[in-house]
């Protein structure tokens, strides 16, 4: 094969998680060569925090509406786990009901029929603006995914300043601090994921403790995850490359 060919010094395998990076470690094709963990950047000027009451009443979402917000490129898509973010949503304390529900990407949510779950569902979203609007409307972004790598979705929700709700992961709890940036489920399960999501509920009712979260989410994407600190992990890798014009 064509990497067969090359040395070892040859190839540098940049992955955006230390989950990969460790990956890599067991690929018979790949874990001989050098490799370096390089984040994917969100861009922090594009994706930044609104004002909530300014982002709701674009939505025409009330203040005070517990809201939680999930995307993927489609609501079908198992590996992005809508089923067991909708199976969880039954199971969370009535204190938060009714309870706003924002979807994007492809599918439909009108089979949902419930009287204390309302369902905002605004299909594929382009425009980056309309983005920051639903992030920063959101007390919580869930991404109950089975598998993943180091999503977008999180970093663009980071850069907004809006927590997260997610299961230990691929590269997800990389993301995802307990007591800063979100909560993590013990068990890959709806019954887990409810009691994440109805504890975060509790603590973002608190404004101080939602002043919290929402500064250490955007300080984390600044600070982390920088389309800057993505272009300087790079800048590094090219730097550790032989100087082949010597020869």
């Amino acid at each position: 094969s064509a990497l067969a060919r090359l040395a070892d010094e040859e190839l540098h395998v940049c992955t955006p998680s230390h989950w990969l990076h460790h990956q890599l470690a067991h690929s018979k094709l790949l874990s001989r060569f050098p490799r370096s963990v390089v984040p994917y950047g969100v861009d922090t000027s594009t994706f930044s925090p609104l004002e909530k009451s300014v982002a709701r009443q674009a939505l025409g979402i009330a203040d005070k509406q517990p809201t939680i917000l999930f995307s993927a490129d489609s609501l079908s898509n198992r590996r992005k786990g809508f089923d067991l973010l909708f199976t969880s949503l039954s199971l969370i304390d009535a204190t938060f009901r009714p309870l706003q529900l924002i979807t994007v990407g492809r599918g439909s949510t009108l089979e949902i029929k419930s009287t204390d779950l309302k369902c905002l569902n605004v299909g594929l979203v382009s425009s980056e603006h309309f983005l920051r609007i639903l992030y920063s409307a959101a007390d919580v972004f869930v991404i109950p995914s089975r598998e993943d790598n180091l999503p977008n979705t999180v970093l663009e929700s980071l850069a907004c300043g809006t927590p997260i709700v997610s299961f230990d992961v691929g590269g997800i709890p990389e993301m995802v601090r307990p007591g800063q940036t979100g909560w993590i489920a013990d068990e890959l399960a709806p019954k887990s994921l409810a009691i994440e999501i109805s504890t975060a509920l509790t603590h973002l009712s608190d404004s101080n403790t939602e002043r919290h979260y929402r500064s250490h989410c955007r300080e984390s994407a600044e600070n982390r995850f920088s389309l800057e600190k993505q272009a300087d992990a790079y800048m590094k890798v090219y730097a550790s490359f032989p100087d082949r014009s010597q020869k």
